[in-house]
């Protein structure tokens, strides 16, 4: 009897400590998602090399862009980023603003645009 009362012990021991743990984790992912910071609009300057439509040639910004003109790509604004924009720009939130702005051809931005900077 004292065998089989120190084998249940262990395997209650066993079994709470998986449940305690399981449960920890999933509590820990639960804070992750609940801390998650929602960012309504981020700004990324254009570097006046590379394509427009290609995420790698923008770097966020921290303020709101401040351009001039109506010549050359300057920044663009991107509403509800998909990513951390300290992450740089998210490729499938640049294809969807380029067709937003510019459905006859997603490849570059058109002059006049909510969502775009231009300068001289």
């Amino acid at each position: 009897m004292n065998k089989f009362i120190k084998k249940s012990i262990a395997v209650a021991g066993a079994v709470a400590l998986a449940l305690t743990a399981t449960v920890g984790f999933s509590a820990f992912k639960h804070v992750e998602k609940e801390n998650k910071v929602l960012i309504q609009e981020a700004w990324f300057a254009y570097d006046g090399v590379g394509l427009q439509n290609s995420a790698s040639s923008y770097i966020h910004m921290e303020t709101p862009a401040s351009c001039e003109g109506n010549t050359t790509l300057c920044a663009i604004k991107v509403d509800n980023p998909s990513q951390n924009p300290e992450d740089g720009l998210d490729q499938s939130d640049l294809n969807a603003l380029l067709a937003q702005e510019n459905p006859s051809n997603p490849t570059e931005f058109p002059a006049e645009s909510s969502n775009v900077e231009f300068r001289n």
